[in-house]
């Protein structure tokens, strides 16, 4: 589901399987995990990813940019975001504020 891997302040995060709803319990276990220390940079890699809802990329996506708003250059293996991180990046952007859209989920969960 997420390997990770931490080497010279480079994180690497690999999401791999199912990333559904009926597998929340243990996404969140998964993301739950991740290292708290500052990070220079975040590779992602999906390419393993089979099959992917919008809330549990959600969160993935949360995690990702917890790192990112402290200063980590996330970036993706050859170049390719999940399309659910490229919405939510959208969205994001319609809204002004990272906050605002965070809020929006809490709001219309359904729309997740």
């Amino acid at each position: 589901m997420l390997q990770v891997d931490l080497n010279n302040n480079v994180l690497t995060m690999r999401l791999d399987g199912h990333w559904v709803v009926d597998r929340m319990h243990d996404i969140e276990a998964a993301l739950a995990s991740l290292p708290t220390e500052k990070v220079a940079t975040v590779n992602v890699d999906c390419s393993a990813l089979e099959r992917s809802d919008l809330g549990p990329m959600w969160l993935a996506h949360s995690a990702i940019q917890h790192y990112a708003d402290n200063g980590a250059q996330v970036q993706y293996t050859d170049g390719a975001m999940p399309e659910h991180f490229a919405f939510l990046n959208d969205v994001q952007a319609h809204t002004g504020s990272p906050t605002v859209a965070r809020e929006a989920t809490l709001l219309w969960p359904e729309k997740v």
